[in-house]
């Protein structure tokens, strides 16, 4: 691999991991258009280890303050009411209760979608699929909702939203967001608690593909390109996170549903082209 194929391939993890434009997507989209060898394994882990270290950055005083309340109250009586926790507790419950579900699928499908769903035509139909949620979700009448409403099943109905994601051409920003929307947040709102979500599954994902490359080896180890697209991931991730906040406090989602639809029928004329 070369620094510039580790170069871009670090930019497109950084910045479709966070907007709602599917990462899984461009990542298999792009080797296919330019020809390229897939990536090696060790490669995708220094991807979604940088990508883990843009969010834990962006977040950092937010995951602060989540442990902070956890270890503070965490005696509080279980049978008390849950909408009586302190706000940052329940905010830490409830990316507890939404990684549970995501990690469990992901566990037992995860092989399965990567030898049978890792095509351009499923991120074809993924792509339009979510693009025709996001229209409808924001379009639909609503009672916006902040964190201090949200309760334990809100946390468990994004959570089983983002393993959806496993599929590629999905979004789990894209779904997330979207899921969170349908929920009551804001937009920036549901942004927020999709990179707060995002994180243990990021980890947990990063720790599971280590152990991989240890079972399978380090075949063909290139250390520059590694750190090329380590350093390129998580320097656009932390970009492509302040971008995405910034622009839901005022924009909709519009840009990005004109985009994965647009993508969509790139995908098609090439693939027709090479049929």
């Amino acid at each position: 691999m070369s620094i510039l194929q580790a170069f871009i391939l670090g930019f497109i993890q950084g910045l479709t991991e966070f907007l709602p434009i599917s990462s899984s997507g461009h990542l298999i989209l792009v080797p296919y258009i330019f020809n390229w060898d897939i990536q090696p394994l060790y490669f995708d882990v220094a991807l979604h280890w940088g990508t883990l270290l843009a969010v834990s950055l962006f977040f950092w005083k937010d995951w602060k303050e989540i442990f902070s309340s956890l270890r503070k109250n965490w005696k509080i009586k279980s049978k008390q009411d849950f909408m009586l926790y302190p706000v940052d507790m329940r905010l830490g419950i409830l990316i507890g209760l939404g990684t549970i579900p995501a990690a469990i699928i992901g566990f037992i499908f995860q092989d399965f979608i990567e030898e049978k769903l890792r095509s351009p035509y499923v991120v074809v139909v993924m792509l339009i699929t979510l693009a025709g949620l996001m229209w409808w979700v924001e379009n639909k009448p609503r009672l916006v909702r902040t964190f201090k409403n949200l309760k334990p099943l809100d946390g468990i109905f994004i959570g089983l939203s983002q393993a959806l994601a496993l599929i590629p051409g999905t979004s789990r920003s894209g779904v997330t967001i979207t899921v969170g929307i349908f929920r009551g947040l804001s937009k920036e709102d549901a942004a927020k608690f999709s990179f707060l979500l995002s994180t243990p599954i990021i980890f947990g994902a990063g720790i599971y593909e280590i152990y991989k490359v240890f079972k399978t080896g380090f075949v063909g180890l290139e250390v520059i390109p590694l750190i090329v697209g380590f350093l390129t991931a998580a320097i656009t991730g932390f970009l492509a996170i302040k971008f995405l906040m910034d622009y839901l406090k005022k924009q909709k989602l519009t840009i990005f549903i004109i985009y994965r639809v647009g993508l969509a029928l790139l995908i098609m004329i090439l693939l027709l082209l090479n049929y």
